[in-house]
């Protein structure tokens, strides 16, 4: 919960509707109790089924730490509670609300980023249209904005990701509350487009005031403001196509619903057993390294320089919370700029989660590729991010992670597999290799090829330095 609190209102490029969310689902559901005749006890042992699963997740992430199988587990413990404390007829009756529960949880950026893409072009075509309407010049490329002396790039943030899910979640709740099926249909066929136009309005009027003002407008409150306006205008409409008769709730029948006792031993049990690793992983902390030697493998820095070398830890611990740390230049072809960076942190998703984006400022990846390396007669999977651009210096980008002593090729299913070891042995770091830098059209391939043999040499010093 804490976890969630903190996505919720980390800002409005996150899902801060999820606020909201349990709000909502206590007034759908009390709405729907408030209308029983009969408040006798009523209990399913069937609950306890979706409770263990609920509570085995979040036992499961406590030593993963993905945060986001946790959070699915509670989802997951509400329709259990339901079935336990209310029986199976009422649950039935709050499918609703229980089904919408999932719109609380963030969306894993693996979904997300494809999803961001989309909308950014669509974005930047509507934006395009738009300017050349009130007589703008404009020139289009991707998602970059060419104007007489001003440039605009439709980033992330401004692909409007964050206004549709909250408009989706909006419309969800007004048409199962709206009495109309007419407005109801409007509701839900009409909320992707209303949403993705008001972005596009957001971004018209952001990209005139770059043009005709100051480009560091987007770097000030303004930006994140504009996305609230985005998604208060989307909620005026969905409100006023729902109308007022989707607010007329039912006269009470004054019978207060009993909740059963009948399974709360098995519960408490449940939850006494998911404490155990829950107590193991979050309160005392237990960690334990997958390598025999870690010392060997990163030790501090290649800047010599002790003011720099402080910075670039700062900025090691800000962006991958790593507890070790180096860094330095990998041969390469003639005229290209590679290093290479060595970070061990016990937060997965930070070495895994988009590396690229700390490494590689103003370029949008066109695509991720795998590279199979043979090294020692194993292969070792190499993620190699592809960037467009064919004239003058473009970057190159290749990473190699390492869990629980072996090569990740999908760090989300390595995790999952890692996470009943883990679960009562402690936790482990994950170690990520990052190579990088820029070359021109014709040292690409060559450069990425060097990468491709230093992560090769990296892998083999891993197995001398860490595997026993």
């Amino acid at each position: 919960m804490l976890w969630l609190l903190h996505r919720w209102t980390r800002s409005n490029w996150d899902n801060a509707h999820g606020m909201f969310m349990p709000l909502i689902i206590g007034y759908l559901v009390h709405d729907q109790l408030r209308r029983e005749r009969d408040g006798a006890p009523a209990s399913s042992p069937w609950g306890l089924l979706w409770v263990g699963a609920g509570l085995a997740a979040i036992a499961l992430d406590s030593a993963i730490r993905t945060q986001l199988l946790a959070a699915g587990g509670l989802v997951l413990v509400l329709p259990g509670l339901a079935l336990l404390l209310l029986g199976s007829r009422r649950t039935r009756l709050l499918l609703f609300p229980l089904a919408i529960a999932p719109l609380m949880l963030p969306i894993p950026a693996s979904f997300v980023t494809p999803i961001n893409m989309v909308l950014r072009v669509i974005t930047s075509i509507g934006v395009e249209d738009v300017l050349g309407v009130i007589g703008v010049p404009v020139m289009r490329d991707g998602t970059l904005l060419l104007m007489p002396g001003s440039t605009v790039r439709v980033a992330d943030a401004c692909s409007g990701f964050m206004t549709l899910y909250a408009s989706v979640t909006v419309a969800l709740v007004l048409a199962h509350l709206c009495r109309s099926r007419l407005r109801s249909a409007v509701l839900l066929l009409g909320c992707v487009p209303i949403a993705i136009a008001t972005n596009v309005v957001r971004v018209t009027i952001l990209t005139l005031m770059v043009h005709y003002g100051n480009a560091d407008l987007l770097e000030t409150r303004l930006h994140e403001l504009s996305g609230m306006a985005s998604f208060a205008i989307a909620t005026v409409v969905l409100f006023w196509i729902a109308g007022r008769d989707a607010f007329h709730a039912p006269e009470p029948t004054g019978v207060r619903v009993q909740p059963s006792q009948r399974h709360a031993p098995a519960l408490a049990l449940l939850a006494g057993l998911a404490l155990i690793p829950v107590a193991i992983n979050s309160y005392v902390g237990r960690r334990v390294d997958d390598c025999a030697h870690p010392e060997a493998l990163v030790i501090g820095t290649g800047v010599r320089d002790p003011a720099l070398r402080e910075e670039r830890g700062r900025w090691f611990h800000n962006r991958l919370d790593a507890f070790a740390w180096r860094e330095g230049s990998i041969p390469g072809p003639p005229g290209a700029e590679l290093r290479y960076a060595i970070a061990r942190t016990w937060d997965p998703k930070r070495a895994y989660h988009r590396p690229e984006f700390h490494f590689v400022d103003d370029h949008d990846p066109a695509g991720t590729r795998i590279e199979h390396v043979e090294v020692r007669e194993r292969t070792i999977p190499v993620h190699v991010i592809d960037y467009a651009g064919t004239r003058g210096l473009a970057p190159v980008f290749a990473y190699v992670l390492a869990y629980d002593g072996e090569p990740v090729a999908n760090p989300y299913l390595a995790q999952l597999a890692a996470a009943p070891r883990q679960m009562l042995r402690g936790g482990t770091p994950m170690t990520l290799w990052v190579g990088h830098g820029r070359a021109g059209a014709e040292q690409r391939e060559d450069a990425v090829a060097a990468l491709l043999e230093w992560m090769a040499a990296s892998w083999q010093r891993y197995e001398d330095v860490c595997v026993p």
